[in-house]
């Protein structure tokens, strides 16, 4: 009876201490995180976002209003400075969600534009019906992040601006956190 007990004890022990190999940890890309406190962004209320905090504009959001035959259109849109880049799918954002990567090149559909701005979310009102209905990528979206890239000193630093949907009666968007790679070259995980 006590062989059986002994010998359990010195299998147990054994597995114990066999010899794991270690998984080595994802490098964390050193960054530069700036909180917009969940702001509001409304109408005629425009935010700069001055990621690597130089003191220059990377980003500015606004919210212009377009009429286009008696249609308008309050569209959310990201206006990089000048040299600087967001990711779009086609003409539209990428949403990416925490701990997601984007990619640093080009990988088609996915293109880094730097003459766009894009249209995270719009409230559209039809005079026809006289009813207004929301469409975007950041509709219904929380906490969900755009990859930007900023050219500095002909060098490239990839980041990332968080924003959820404020909800259809709010007319707002919000602006919660923003990170910047302070290395080139290396794109931090998403907020």
């Amino acid at each position: 009876m006590r062989r059986p007990i002994l010998t359990g004890i010195f299998l147990l022990a054994m597995m114990a201490c066999r010899h794991r190999p270690t998984e080595q940890p994802e490098p964390v890309v050193p960054q530069t995180y700036t909180s917009f406190g969940d702001s509001a962004i409304a109408y005629a209320h425009p935010t700069a976002i001055d990621l690597d905090k130089d003191g220059a504009l990377d980003f500015t959001v606004m919210i212009p209003l377009v009429m286009e035959n008696g249609r308008s259109e309050m569209r959310f849109v990201v206006v990089p400075a000048l040299g600087n880049s967001t990711l779009l799918n086609g003409n539209l954002p990428v949403s990416y969600a925490a701990g997601e990567r984007a990619p640093l090149t080009d990988q088609s559909p996915l293109v880094w534009a730097t003459h766009q701005s894009p249209v995270l979310v719009a409230k559209i009102h039809d005079p026809a019906t006289q009813l207004a209905h929301w469409e975007g990528v950041w509709k219904q979206q929380y906490k969900r992040s755009l990859a930007v890239r900023i050219k500095k000193n002909d060098n490239i630093y990839f980041g990332w601006i968080r924003f959820s949907y404020a909800g259809g009666d709010q007319e707002a968007i919000i602006l919660h956190d923003a990170a910047i790679a302070t290395k080139p070259g290396l794109m931090p995980k998403a907020l």
